[in-house]
């Protein structure tokens, strides 16, 4: 897994590619430093955390997990979470974890 972020006015864009996977267990919780930690230069600077998963070639369920505990972090701090244009097959995971009734999903 590799990802990126950026902020784009008050949303945070975080662009994820690759596997996305519990091998990357480490990748998700620098991940998540960077945004939520005390040491993170856009805490409290976005309203929105938008996921690009445009890139993603395959999810499994500690990946579906993260997003998770994204959630958990963005609701404390009031921002929601979008997952925006997963592929066919990630999309076909997000649908069996029933995600469209926790996330908002942009194709």
């Amino acid at each position: 897994m590799n990802y990126s972020s950026a902020l784009s006015g008050d949303q945070l864009i975080v662009s994820l590619s690759d596997e996305v996977t519990f091998a990357h267990n480490r990748k998700f919780k620098e991940m998540i430093e960077s945004i939520f930690g005390s040491d993170s230069k856009v805490a409290g600077k976005f309203k929105t955390i938008v996921f690009d998963l445009q890139r993603v070639t395959f999810i499994d369920s500690a990946g579906l997990g993260i997003f998770i505990l994204v959630k958990d972090r963005s609701d404390k701090v009031g921002a929601k979470v979008i997952l925006r244009k997963p592929p066919t097959e990630v999309r076909k995971m997000l649908d069996v974890a029933r995600f469209g009734k926790v996330f908002t999903i942009e194709d």
